[in-house]
């Protein structure tokens, strides 16, 4: 970065430094605050939050988009030590060690509580609020895997009783870096960048389609899609021979033409940043191509049509690779030989 932007000056007054340890740490601040806390955020709210909000406090957003989970809303009803939620859409069916709930309280006031328990829609807390949540409060609720962000006011507009808050990224964990230098954490705030489990109920069937007039053996792979996955890789080898990777973002693949032989099949799904899944759905097939054998001939009768002539018929078939390309071989028998 030296190399492209060279040196960049910044005078900065810093109220009560009085030595260069404080300048230094000022100076740290400065640094990272200019190149980690870039983002920004704008959304639009009604007058039960925004006329809680002003500049300069620090807010914690929790957005479905970028987590990939909603784990927030209204509450429909509560009482200090259980509270009932809007929702269950990505609400776990289970509490886990660390779960935390989090509610606005009718004077404004954002109180934390351990969970204890959740049962449907309902959330039980470890210890009482101080006092019950108002009907349509907000309530969050915050897992080590999916954290929240914290936010800094920077304007609050209001027009028609909708409010505009736009704030700046804040990372509390940068004043121990200043301070002490130790390691800043960003939070953990999206299930996207995990590793997608592997497709499930991977099957093949082979068919016999009708291409150009032409009967066409074709192998059919589909997978049970896997929720939030956009793409897959899948890897076939035929007979032990070299691994061909295609990529789809339907959960299903086709190859025309199979061969009598045996197909080894293995899918991946990918996540957002485009990891494959740590294992993959595995399947072996073996397919027959166009070398199975039609159905047998059906109501084969014989008609005379005088002393010397007689007729064949039969129902026609339904054997595609008979229709479009086979044909019929008679074999008769007369003065005892074939």
């Amino acid at each position: 970065m030296q190399a492209k932007y060279g040196i960049q000056i910044r005078n900065i007054e810093a109220i009560g430094c009085s030595d260069k340890a404080q300048a230094r740490r000022m100076g740290l601040w400065h640094i990272y605050t200019q190149n980690q806390e870039t983002e920004t955020v704008t959304f639009t709210t009604d007058a039960s939050a925004g006329t809680l909000i002003r500049p300069s406090q620090v807010i914690t957003i929790q957005d479905p988009v970028r987590s990939n989970l909603r784990r927030s809303g209204r509450i429909n009803t509560a009482t200090t030590t259980q509270i009932t939620v809007d929702n269950v859409l990505d609400l776990p069916s289970s509490s886990q060690t660390g779960d935390k709930l989090l509610v606005i309280l009718s004077d404004g006031s954002l109180e934390e509580r351990t969970i204890s328990g959740i049962s449907g829609a309902v959330i039980s807390v470890s210890s009482a609020f101080s006092s019950a949540p108002q009907t349509n409060a907000v309530w969050l609720l915050e897992r080590e895997v999916i954290e929240t962000e914290d936010f800094r006011v920077l304007s609050v507009d209001e027009a028609n009783n909708q409010y505009t808050i736009t704030a700046l990224f804040h990372n509390s964990n940068k004043y121990a870096f200043v301070e002490d230098g130790a390691t800043i954490t960003n939070p953990l705030i999206t299930t996207l960048i995990a590793p997608k489990a592997a497709p499930t109920n991977l099957q093949g069937q082979e068919k016999i389609i009708v291409l150009n007039n032409r009967a066409v053996s074709k192998l059919f792979i589909t997978w049970q899609p896997v929720s939030g996955v956009t793409q897959y890789s899948v890897k076939y080898k035929f007979n032990g021979g070299n691994v061909i990777t295609r990529i789809t973002t339907s959960p299903e693949f086709e190859i025309f033409d199979s061969e009598l032989g045996t197909y080894e099949f293995e899918v991946f799904s990918y996540n957002a940043v485009l990891e494959p899944s740590v294992t993959p759905a595995v399947l072996t097939f073996n397919a027959v191509g166009k070398t199975a054998p039609p159905a047998n001939v059906q109501n084969l009768r014989i008609e005379p049509i005088n002393e010397k002539l007689i007729r064949l018929r039969w129902d026609a078939s339904t054997d595609v690779d008979v229709l479009h390309g086979g044909f019929c071989r008679i074999r008769f028998f007369t003065k005892n030989r074939w």
